[in-house]
Parts: C-alpha cells; sequence; structure tokens
C-alpha cells in the first residue's frame, strides 16, 4: 500500500484561520475609515474650540517655545489645534473602549 501526500486543494483546515484574518481586516478596514470620518468632521473652528476647552481643564498645555501643543495625558504634542483636537477625540474614544 502506497501512501500518498494529501491534497491542499481537500484539506479545509485552515479555513477558520483565512476568515478570521479576512474578518480583523474588514474591522480595521471600517475602522480606519470611522477614523477618516472623525478627522473629516472636525474643521478648523471646531478644532479650536476644543483646544480650548483642553487648555482650560489643563489637559493641554502650550509649549511656546517649541510653537507646540503637548498633550498631557498621553505626552504627545502637535503643531495644530486640527491635529490635537482629532487626536484628542480618538485618544478619549479608545480609553472609553478600554474600560
Amino acid at each position: 500500500m502506497t501512501h500518498q501526500p494529501p491534497n491542499l486543494h481537500d484539506d479545509t483546515s485552515t479555513d477558520y484561520k483565512r476568515f478570521e484574518r479576512r474578518q480583523i481586516t474588514h474591522d480595521q478596514d471600517c475602522n480606519n475609515r470611522q477614523s477618516t470620518e472623525t478627522f473629516d468632521a472636525i474643521d478648523e473652528s471646531q478644532a479650536r474650540q476644543i483646544v480650548l476647552e483642553l487648555l482650560e481643564c489643563d489637559i493641554a498645555i502650550p509649549v511656546e517655545e517649541e510653537q507646540v501643543l503637548y498633550h498631557e495625558p498621553s505626552g504627545k504634542s502637535f503643531k495644530s489645534d486640527l491635529q490635537l483636537a482629532v487626536f484628542h477625540k480618538g485618544w478619549t474614544a479608545r480609553e472609553a473602549a478600554d474600560e
């Protein structure tokens, strides 16, 4: 009796792994789209209002020598109100999701 190697086309043992990878990729794509929508949803005036609130609460600190805004909770610096506002919105959403 000769033993033949398994036919790889008939092997379905890794189908679930491929399915999970596709699902994860799909979820990541959806999350990336939501991130883009978050960015698009904030205009300059809204960003300035968010930054003013962050400054008032000492969440953001202006570093005038470097001309950046420092986001205290994350330790990150930003050169524009829009960058900080979008980052803070995403950072807050992630913090809420982790709870």
